[in-house]
């Protein structure tokens, strides 16, 4: 997987690094986290949405008042987590978080 990171690229440049990846219910869980406050988690795991296919689920998260980051559902992006991505689209979609306005993330909390 490091290795898939490492030489991917996305118009021409090297992909964004993740902050950390780990193992997660047997498969693989990776994190981005940006300076305008959001995260990116990307999983891939028997469960996650694509995993038969060998595709990646993507959820943003941003930190509620406690300090804990949790699924934020009204980026602009998306109202949900999103499944099925390729690396590709995983990181065109890392590119506009990236680019998010900071906003206070009023969403209930589910």
């Amino acid at each position: 997987m490091q290795q898939i990171i490492q030489n991917a690229k996305y118009h021409g440049k090297p992909i964004l690094k993740p902050t950390y990846v780990r193992i997660w219910h047997g498969g693989i869980s990776m994190q981005w986290i940006f300076k305008n406050g959001y995260q990116a988690s990307v999983v891939q795991f028997e469960g996650s949405y694509g995993y038969e296919q060998h595709k990646w689920e993507l959820a943003i998260l941003k930190k509620d008042n406690k300090g804990l980051y949790r699924i934020c559902y009204h980026t602009g992006l998306t109202e949900d987590v999103i499944g099925h991505l390729s690396l590709i689209e995983v990181q065109k979609l890392l590119f506009k978080i990236s680019k998010l306005k900071f906003k206070k993330c009023d969403d209930k909390w589910r």
